[in-house]
């Protein structure tokens, strides 16, 4: 079980969205605690937040198709006195990904792509260089397709931030500027941001529907997840929703969700934009447990181990990284840090970390978060 929590301190720092803000490294990492057993779980997680001194965290313990135990703590803002809530919402960073990837293979059980539908079925020629003609949604799902690992090499990549453009255009330049670019050798893992936004940009094409309507369409409402957003958590009042942090001059800065950079571009969604509260959150994790034993309506069985089954070779699947029966993602805007670790061994269960800061102090708070709530009910 403590396998795939060692290999999200390892694979940290190749998950991050990138958001063009200096992220500076925060004080050395308290070490890990473990509350007694016998405390509440506000008790426990309370020892917890205040061992890493920290805005707010929360996190969830998940068995099949129940959740067992949840918590969250902390105030929206530092410095501020709204306290969290469990209806608040959480950045998810590149958790996104594996909501891209599923939707994706609903899709492909409709009927309207392939896993083999390639660039040049979708892009006009000039719009890509030749080698990537044949690089399938498939492979860039997977990072494999040879998109550059470092998505603000795109040309006017600050632009992007602050542009009126509809998404869709936007995307598709991104994508067209992606596609340009001299990246990294095809058929070898790599990961990269661009190819999802790739991705995303082709079910665009395909569905003729932006990404966004799609992702909401196909996959979250059909879930019951309704406050599911893109971008900063934002209810459009002060401290209405938790704040992203940044460590700046020797403390933790609260990050207004109306500044430009308070999160990736909206180019950038299908990469890792969504936010969503942790109720929500358990829901689609409780849907990949269900879908691994074939309970979904959404998806076949198949379709969910396709999406968990590691490309040969490589120790990620499509949309999410895989070690023997672990499959778990992060996710971080370097304002926020998320994960999600599931477990198909013979007691199948999940485990959800978050936190409203980034860097090294939210890795070692969300390994902690992990480690107790395993202590606690495995």
């Amino acid at each position: 079980m403590k396998l795939y929590i060692l290999l999200f301190v390892i694979l940290s720092t190749i998950i991050s969205g990138c958001n063009g803000a200096s992220d500076t490294p925060a004080p050395n990492t308290p070490a890990p605690i473990t509350p007694p057993s016998y405390l509440t779980a506000e008790e426990a997680f309370t020892q917890v937040l205040q061992q890493h001194d920290l805005p707010a965290i929360s996190g969830a313990y998940i068995e099949g198709d129940q959740v067992i135990e949840q918590f969250s703590l902390g105030v929206r803002k530092q410095g501020g006195s709204q306290q969290v809530s469990i209806n608040d919402s959480w950045h998810i960073g590149s958790l996104t990904k594996s909501f891209t990837a599923t939707l994706t293979a609903i899709l492909v059980e409709q009927g309207q792509l392939s896993w083999s539908t390639s660039i040049s079925d979708v892009f006009e020629e000039g719009e890509y260089s030749a080698k990537y003609s044949n690089v399938t949604i498939e492979q860039l799902l997977s990072h494999t397709g040879g998109i550059h690992s470092e998505i603000m090499g795109v040309i006017g990549w600050d632009n992007y931030f602050t542009s009126n453009d509809p998404v869709i255009q936007q995307r598709a330049q991104m994508s067209s500027d992606l596609l340009s670019m001299s990246g990294n050798g095809i058929g070898t893992f790599n990961y990269s941001n661009g190819s999802y936004v790739i991705a995303g940009h082709m079910l665009e094409r395909i569905m003729i529907e932006q990404w966004e309507q799609l992702v909401s369409e196909y996959l979250l409402l059909p879930l019951g997840i309704r406050d599911a957003k893109f971008g900063a958590p934002d209810d459009g009042f002060t401290d209405s929703q938790p704040y992203g942090h940044r460590f700046e001059n020797n403390t933790w800065t609260p990050v207004n969700p109306s500044e430009t950079y308070s999160d990736n571009p909206k180019a950038m969604g299908p990469a890792g934009t969504i936010n969503m509260s942790l109720d929500s959150l358990a829901k689609y994790t409780i849907e990949h447990l269900n879908g691994r034993s074939g309970n979904s309506p959404l998806l076949s069985q198949s379709g969910y181990e396709k999406l968990h089954t590691p490309l040969p070779g490589t120790e990620y699947a499509l949309g999410w990284f895989i070690s023997g029966t672990n499959v778990y993602h992060m996710g971080t805007n370097t304002m926020w840090y998320a994960h999600i670790g599931m477990d198909f061994g013979a007691k199948e269960i999940a485990v959800i970390a978050l936190t409203n800061v980034g860097g090294d102090h939210a890795i070692a708070v969300t390994d902690n978060i992990i480690d107790v709530l395993l202590d606690r009910n495995y």
